[in-house]
């Protein structure tokens, strides 16, 4: 696989992906292994030259290099997948190692509802203690974060529905239950899965958004449509990273 960057963005470096093998292993209890073992999805926390890691040090570049629509510094950004699922969720991942490991407080916000992302954090996506209750208004988003085995690195994982409820997908309620996270951390990162029509609403609550296309599968109407949209809602989008 290649990862490259498109025109009409700020750069990022083309890097080769091997195909990543299934995830193994199980996070102790109360902290999420992101990448317990060398050959997991997300190894970027072990190798500094694995390929996501260095795309994810090349966004984090693009990132700093931009702002959001109201000039204010960029801390929090989506990760937005068409035809791309599981890469969005492995370089969302990579992303929040990065900036740990450059010694920034970092939240991974796992909003990928089609689950992608609890192949990267663990069992632990399943708990009734995570985004879902945040949004539902059952529980403080401060509560439901959680450590990782990585100094400086947290996550909000998914959790499971409580019976007879959704996922709020309001923009609002995201802004209002999850971005007063930021008042505890200086950067965050949301796996905001894949998408068939629009952006999630969630993206209105943040600064920047990065999309995840697939070479020969995603046209390019389709992208210019989710930048438009992007621009619509006054989101920044900060680059747009092509799979093969």
């Amino acid at each position: 696989m290649r990862i490259r960057s498109t025109e009409n963005t700020l750069p990022l470096r083309a890097v080769d992906l091997q195909q990543p093998d299934p995830v193994r292993g199980s996070p102790s209890p109360g902290v999420v292994d992101i990448a317990p073992q060398p050959d997991n999805l997300v190894v970027g926390a072990f190798e500094t030259d694995d390929a996501f890691a260095r795309a994810a040090r090349s966004l984090r570049m693009s990132i700093a290099a931009a702002t959001s629509f109201d000039g204010s510094p960029v801390r929090s950004v989506a990760l937005l997948g068409i035809d791309a699922a599981d890469e969005t969720s492995m370089l969302a991942a990579s992303l929040a190692q990065s900036y740990a490991r450059t010694g920034v407080t970092a939240v991974l916000v796992d909003a990928n509802y089609a689950g992608a992302t609890r192949h990267v954090t663990g069992d632990r996506a399943r708990s009734p203690s995570g985004l879902a209750a945040v949004l539902n208004g059952e529980l403080d988003a401060r509560s439901a974060v959680t450590p990782t085995s990585i100094d400086g690195l947290f996550v909000l994982p998914l959790g499971a529905l409580s019976d007879g409820k959704t996922i709020p997908s309001s923009g609002e309620q995201f802004h209002r239950r999850v971005k007063p996270l930021l008042e505890s951390y200086a950067f965050m990162i949301v796996d905001a899965g894949t998408s068939d029509e629009d952006p999630p609403a969630l993206c209105e609550a943040l600064d920047a958004v990065v999309l995840v296309v697939r070479r020969n599968r995603t046209t390019i109407a389709q992208a210019q449509h989710y930048i438009g949209r992007l621009v619509d809602m006054k989101i920044r989008p900060v680059g747009t990273l092509i799979v093969d």
